[in-house]
């Protein structure tokens, strides 16, 4: 899902970055910035693992603590929120430039909190057949 998510949302950097730098309204700096994030971006898919999970339902969902496969799109999601607090600093960027990178850091910063959760499969292995056995009076399973 990191793999997919990056790919699309580093082909939409990179047209930002590309709308920016076609632009007249300045801030040319921001735009390049753009560029370079969605091809860190594309790294990122590039480097991200292709297992799939084998299990036919999800049934539980934990936080990793090691931090994963998230740490690539938390750099790009910091980078983008740094850029656009320099952006509404020195306002030599159009605003709508400006919110654009905004958003694609909230976006980048919602696949690193979905990365972050790892899915697993649980099995419960339980005879309820009565010929097999009964539960005692302490409510145990007795053969």
């Amino acid at each position: 899902m990191v793999r997919s998510w990056s790919i699309v949302l580093g082909i939409g950097l990179g047209l930002l970055g590309l709308a920016g730098l076609g632009s007249t309204t300045g801030g040319a700096w921001m735009s390049w910035l753009d560029v370079i994030l969605a091809i860190a971006s594309f790294v990122v898919a590039a480097t991200v693992s292709g297992r799939r999970s084998t299990g036919a339902t999800v049934t539980s969902t934990t936080l990793m603590t090691d931090g994963g496969e998230s740490s690539g799109p938390a750099f790009v999601s910091l980078s983008l929120f740094a850029i656009w607090v320099i952006g509404m600093f020195t306002r030599d960027v159009a605003t709508s430039m400006i919110w654009w990178n905004f958003a694609f850091g909230c976006a980048y910063g919602l696949l690193t909190l979905v990365s972050k959760t790892r899915h697993r499969r649980i099995t419960m292995d339980r005879t309820d057949d009565a010929t097999k056995g009964h539960r005692d009076e302490s409510g145990r399973w007795v053969a």
